[in-house]
């Protein structure tokens, strides 16, 4: 806008910018918008329940648990779609023998509906406080939703409470002779197979990482450049079941006559059970 005042005989232009008037803004339609924002809201959710753990349990002993959950989404959760329960604790899969719970086989939680898991769990050996906690998840390790409420559970450490045994079953490895004395011939420097099984005799089921496969013959050796080997932060290897661990080793590269063998071994009490069978390994 240009606006010429007079005053007097002079002229004085007075220059006015016109300032756009605010944009109105849009209108929206709240009950669309409302919808929207459900949808985004429910696409992934989980509303916590109940849940049922011992607060006290003895190391080694397996104790039942059950953690519901209600599937707010407004999806499905199935087996085949991917939710599971995941353990939210830290090294919770390590500490207590278990990682993840799937949904039971051919079961749908619809929106709305209630997830039920009920599983066992493993109190580790050593004992201590340790943290417990849940929450739902995909297969991919995301979780969403509510995670359970954090628990402190009590463990009393087993020590030698409890029977631990061991029962050597077989072993195999490459060239291994049929008949005792075992002996085979490896070339220096090279990695070789070898499988060794054992059966859980004891009344303490095996777990990581109290329970682990240690070199002997001398014990917890390095010729093979491992000294032991882990059991999986899943297995539980329960009274009467068995366990094969399969592992590579790598030969010495100084030639020379070596001795192999194996036994189970417990964190807080060392060596139990059968060793394997003393295979006498020539290296060239």
């Amino acid at each position: 806008m240009d606006l010429r005042i007079r005053i007097g005989t002079g002229l004085c232009c007075l220059l006015i910018l016109a300032t756009p008037a605010p944009a109105k803004p849009p209108v929206l339609d709240n009950d669309a918008v409302e919808q929207a924002r459900e949808r985004g809201g429910r696409s992934s959710g989980a509303k916590f329940l109940s849940q049922v753990v011992p607060m006290t349990m003895d190391g080694g002993k397996t104790y039942p648990v059950v953690i519901q959950f209600r599937n707010t989404s407004a999806s499905t959760w199935s087996r085949n779609n991917g939710q599971r329960l995941i353990i939210r604790s830290a090294n919770g899969a390590r500490v207590w023998g278990i990682g993840h719970v799937e949904i039971d086989a051919g079961r749908n939680i619809p929106s709305d509906g209630t997830a039920t898991f009920r599983f066992e769990v493993t109190a580790p050996a050593q004992g201590g406080t340790l943290d417990f906690q849940w929450q739902v998840g995909d297969a991919g390790g995301n979780t969403f939703g509510d995670a359970t409420p954090p628990l402190k559970v009590i463990v009393k450490p087993s020590h030698a409470r409890g029977n631990t045994n061991a029962e050597f079953v077989t072993q195999k490895l490459s060239g291994l002779s049929s008949v005792a004395p075992f002996y085979t011939i490896w070339e220096r420097g090279r990695p070789y197979k070898i499988s060794v099984m054992f059966k859980n005799n004891g009344s303490v089921p095996w777990n990581a990482p109290a329970f682990r496969l240690m070199s002997q013959n001398p014990a917890q050796n390095l010729t093979w450049t491992l000294d032991r080997v882990e059991l999986s932060s899943e297995e539980n290897v329960k009274t009467g079941q068995f366990k094969a661990f399969n592992f590579t080793l790598i030969t010495p590269v100084q030639p020379g006559i070596y001795q192999m063998q194996w036994q189970m071994y417990r964190e807080d009490t060392g060596f139990f059970g059968e060793p394997s069978e003393n295979v006498t390994v020539t290296v060239r």
